[in-house]
């Protein structure tokens, strides 16, 4: 009877217990819900920080700049550098060098150009300062032969930059060819006697001519008529002229009154 009764009073505190055990996990589930739920409401409100109105107009205000901050610059980009002369060229020539780059932003480009070689020891040395001309004038009269590098830096306005290197070489001047003049035999020329057809040369004789004898005035010997003066008017009256130096006489003709 006892041991009946002892059993039946460990089944009751066995149940008992049992329903205290269920009823602290309903509790504690929850306890652990309203917390749960407590912390998620203070964090949409910003709980346990108070942001007053002129925070929050600065906190929006800052977002606004940050939102209409404009990207970050892109450096140009330095697409050809190229002479209007192929390498080798030799000491002394006049070379001219372009460049050619853009800008994503299309902003305005500078350009500088310089040189490193034997001439500069190997160092680079400034051939044209930043401007916006984009080509420049290689002047090689002073140089000396060997391998040089011609870079060119693009800057934009924003401080993007870019560069590119290019290569030639200077060659030594070939001395020009000398010119040895020709020896020039002077072969006497022999006295020709006869003609090209082997006919046999003949001197031509000159003959001289004689002259005429130096014309000379005549002289008049005498003026004869040829009837004796006196006669009667109305007579015809034949006058005759001798020369002297001529074998004839002319005879002159008159009438007399």
């Amino acid at each position: 009877m006892q041991k009946s009764k002892s059993r039946y009073n460990n089944e009751s505190t066995f149940v008992f217990q049992k329903k205290h055990l269920n009823l602290f996990s309903v509790l504690a589930v929850l306890m652990m819900g309203g917390i749960f739920l407590a912390l998620s409401a203070s964090a949409a409100e910003d709980w346990p920080f108070d942001v007053s109105e002129s925070d929050q107009a600065a906190l929006d205000s800052d977002m606004t700049v940050d939102a209409m901050a404009p990207a970050a610059n892109q450096p140009p980009t330095v697409t050809e550098l190229e002479s209007d002369k192929s390498s080798p060229q030799e000491v002394g020539s006049t070379i001219k060098w372009t460049a050619r780059a853009e800008d994503p932003e299309k902003e305005p480009l500078s350009y500088l150009f310089q040189v490193k070689g034997p001439y500069t020891q190997g160092a680079w040395k400034t051939m044209a300062d930043w401007s916006s001309d984009k080509s420049f004038i290689w002047d090689t009269d002073s140089y000396p032969a060997g391998d040089y590098e011609i870079k060119v830096q693009v800057a934009d306005q924003s401080m993007g930059e870019a560069e590119k290197i290019a290569y030639f070489r200077l060659a030594e001047t070939e001395p020009s060819p000398q010119v040895i003049p020709e020896e020039v035999n002077v072969v006497p020329v022999e006295e020709q006697t006869s003609n090209p057809d082997e006919t046999p040369y003949q001197e031509q004789t000159i003959v001289p001519q004689e002259q005429a004898p130096q014309n000379q005035a005549p002289i008049l010997s005498s003026l004869l008529p040829d009837i004796e003066s006196p006669q009667q008017t109305g007579s015809t009256v034949t006058w005759g002229l001798l020369r002297l130096k001529t074998p004839r006489a002319i005879l002159l003709s008159s009438s007399s009154p």
